[in-house]
């Protein structure tokens, strides 16, 4: 009893945790779209429209300020704020955030089945895999091939993450391999192969 009361608490405590972030990156995308709608927006007319008491309207501001998306101009005795170049870029990432956070029941659904379809087809065919690597932390699966290894993306169609993964891996220079569910929807380089398709391009490698 006690082991399941302490479990609970646990959960309740990294739900609450997890719906505070998931406020805060909607604060500052409101405050980003404020700002981006019209141009220059003074202090106290930015902490109306985002609907924040001083305190709350100082930590997300300086936040923001720290990223490089947003300058403070003192003009007459005044404060305003402006948005850099570099805030339509962050606009953009909190979306995919959000959105990462408020993933459709079905689209996990398909992401758990290719995930489990893909390791069936990888140990049907000896090769050897795993889950988490410290050195492609992008990656949902790691194969192990003829001494080398492969980082594997999964895309299910509606996750917009498969595409931030895509970048991160570019960014690292990997060489990466999509796998897709045959609904997946990707823009990126290169084609989509199915978990079979995979396994039997890779069964030439037992490592």
């Amino acid at each position: 009893m006690l082991r399941l009361v302490s479990r609970g608490e646990r959960l309740a405590r990294a739900y609450t945790q997890v719906r505070g972030r998931r406020d805060s990156i909607e604060i500052l995308a409101s405050m980003l779209d404020i700002l981006l709608e019209l141009g220059e927006v003074s202090k106290t007319k930015l902490m109306n429209q985002a609907n924040l008491n001083p305190l709350s309207f100082q930590r997300y501001i300086s936040m923001l300020e720290r990223a490089g998306v947003v300058e403070r101009v003192e003009e007459e005795g005044r404060t305003v704020y402006r948005p850099t170049p570099r805030a339509p870029t962050l606009r953009l990432l909190l979306d995919v955030i959000l959105s990462a956070l408020s993933v459709e029941p079905g689209v996990l659904a398909a992401y758990h089945g290719l995930l489990q379809e893909t390791e069936e087809a990888l140990a049907a065919a000896g090769i050897s895999y795993y889950r988490f690597s410290p050195e492609a932390p992008y990656a949902d699966l790691v194969v192990e091939c003829c001494g080398s290894q492969v980082p594997l993306i999964l895309c299910v169609d509606g996750d917009t993450l498969a595409q931030v993964k895509a970048v991160l891996a570019k960014e690292a220079g990997a060489d990466y391999v999509v796998v897709g569910d045959g609904r997946c929807s990707w823009d990126g380089s290169g084609r989509v192969v199915k978990p079979e398709e995979l396994a039997e391009r890779l069964s030439g490698c037992r490592c």
